[in-house]
């Protein structure tokens, strides 16, 4: 047996099949990460909560800040005394955690 004898029968048997592929658009899937220090919003957009979380870049933290998350119409914030944001900037794991806390406030709201 062939190659196109493999190939035609693969067809055969499956059909035409195609993968779907959802058309949405952009904008309305991204993330959109605001941290509020001391009067001062840094803003990242992204398509994940954790890659927007690594975008922000304060550089200094004396005061407690406000993370807000927005998704479409979606928006969920979090009150943050200064070693949590320090934490949030530097802990990795402490990123990931905030990231699944994050996402389950968006989806209760």
């Amino acid at each position: 047996m062939n190659v196109e004898d493999r190939e035609s029968q693969a067809v055969f048997f499956y059909g035409n099949m195609k993968k779907k592929t959802l058309k949405t658009d952009n904008k309305i899937n991204q993330y959109i990460v605001i941290l509020n220090l001391a009067g001062i919003e840094y803003k990242a957009k992204s398509d994940t909560i954790l890659e927007g979380l690594e975008m922000l870049k304060p550089e200094l933290i004396k005061s407690r800040g406000i993370l807000k998350i927005k998704k479409g119409k979606l928006e969920t914030e979090i009150l943050m005394w200064p070693i949590q944001v320090k934490r949030l900037l530097i802990n990795k794991t402490y990123r990931e955690i905030l990231q699944k806390r994050l996402n389950l406030a968006l989806k209760i709201i």
